[in-house]
């Protein structure tokens, strides 16, 4: 049973207000976070997941962070020579380049990517922060409806 009213409305501004001071912080780019960035690139820009020159470009002046940067200009040159693996994770199929994973996270990055890119915003990639922060900040309101206070579903999440 949901519980409308002031102490629900209360925790979730307290809840949006400390996600939005998060969301400061640096996005760790770790882990598969050049197959994500460079379909998520993709997504938000062409509206496939199909992986082109210009995105692995276009991630490569997103990434100024030493590595990334060059794997990407990497990544861009392997496609363009039509090399069959053009990094681990990306394969070339009939019709393109995919990487390996599902591009469902990166589909639900794609659009805030595209308005932080298009706002100027200084890193775009920190959309997959925005779409992690709001995983949370509806799992909050989730846990403030089952456990019924704000002290509960904090402690909870």
């Amino acid at each position: 049973m949901r519980r409308a009213g002031p102490p629900r409305l209360a925790f979730a501004i307290q809840l949006a207000l400390i996600l939005l001071v998060l969301l400061v912080s640096k996005p760790d780019k770790a882990g598969d976070f050049f197959e994500y960035g460079v379909t998520t690139v993709a997504i938000a820009s062409h509206g496939t997941p199909e992986v082109r020159v210009e995105d692995a470009a276009l991630a490569a002046a997103l990434s100024p962070e030493s590595g990334y940067r060059e794997l990407f200009l990497s990544m861009r040159d392997k496609i363009a020579r039509g090399e069959q693996l053009p990094m681990p994770g990306l394969y070339r199929g009939k019709d393109g380049v995919y990487t390996i994973h599902f591009f469902d996270y990166s589909a639900l990055a794609a659009l805030p990517f595209r308005l932080l890119l298009e706002a100027g915003a200084a890193n775009p990639f920190k959309a997959f922060q925005v779409v992690n922060f709001g995983a949370l900040w509806l799992l909050g309101l989730v846990m403030f409806d089952f456990f019924g206070s704000g002290r509960r579903a904090f402690a909870a999440l």
